[in-house]
C-alpha cells in the first residue's frame, strides 16, 4: 500500500527503487496487487450477495447481514463502506430505510411542516408556531377552542373480573378541557 502510494506521487521513481528504500521483497509488492485483484472480486460477490439480501429485507445493516451471508461484521462494514462510495453514496436500497407509508398520517407533523414553508398561514394569526424545548422541534399553539386536540388511550386487564377496559383520553390543547371515554370487553 505504501509502495503504491509513493509510486502514484512519483512517476519517475522504479519499483525497485520503492522496495529498496522500504525493505519490501518486489516479490511481495506485486503478491499485493495480485491479492488486492483477488479480493476485490470476492468482494465484488460478497456485495451481490448483500443486495439479493436487501430485496427481501431493506433495513438490514451489517450486525444482521454478517451471520446471514456467514461473514464478519468488519468485512461487511467495509464492502458496505467501499460499494457506497463506488456508487456515490446512493444505492439501490443502501443507507436509511425506505419510509414506511403510515396508516394514519402524522396531522401535527404536516401541519407544522406547511407552517414553516408558507409564513402567510403564520400571519392570519390562525397558529402560533414557536420553538421547543432547546430550539430542537417546533411547538403549535392553537388561537381558539376547538382547534388543535390531542389524545391518547390505554388498555387496563382487570383480572378478577375478567375484562379488559380501555379508558380514552382527549384534550382539547387551547381550554385544557378533558373529554373521557371508556369501554369494556
Amino acid at each position: 500500500m505504501l509502495a503504491r502510494s509513493y509510486l502514484a506521487d512519483n512517476s519517475t521513481l522504479t519499483i525497485r527503487l520503492v522496495c529498496l528504500t522500504l525493505s519490501l521483497a518486489k516479490s511481495s509488492f506485486y503478491a499485493a496487487k495480485k491479492a488486492k485483484r483477488i479480493n476485490d472480486s470476492l468482494d465484488k460477490i460478497v456485495w451481490r450477495r448483500i443486495l439479493k439480501v436487501w430485496d427481501k429485507f431493506p433495513g438490514w445493516g451489517y450486525r444482521k447481514l454478517a451471520p446471514k451471508l456467514k461473514q464478519s461484521g468488519k468485512r461487511i462494514r467495509r464492502i458496505l463502506k467501499k460499494y457506497r462510495e463506488l456508487s456515490g453514496g446512493k444505492s439501490q436500497t443502501v443507507g436509511k430505510a425506505t419510509e414506511k407509508t403510515r396508516k394514519y398520517p402524522n396531522l401535527i407533523k404536516k401541519i407544522t411542516k406547511d407552517l414553516i414553508t408558507s409564513s402567510i398561514k403564520l400571519k392570519r394569526k390562525n397558529w402560533i408556531l414557536r420553538d421547543g424545548k432547546n430550539k430542537y422541534r417546533k411547538v403549535i399553539d392553537p388561537t381558539r377552542p376547538y382547534q388543535l386536540w390531542a389524545g391518547d388511550w390505554k388498555e387496563l386487564k382487570l383480572p378478577l373480573l375478567g375484562a379488559t377496559l380501555y379508558i380514552f383520553i382527549i384534550i382539547d390543547c387551547y381550554t385544557r378541557q378533558i373529554g373521557l371515554g371508556a369501554i369494556s370487553f
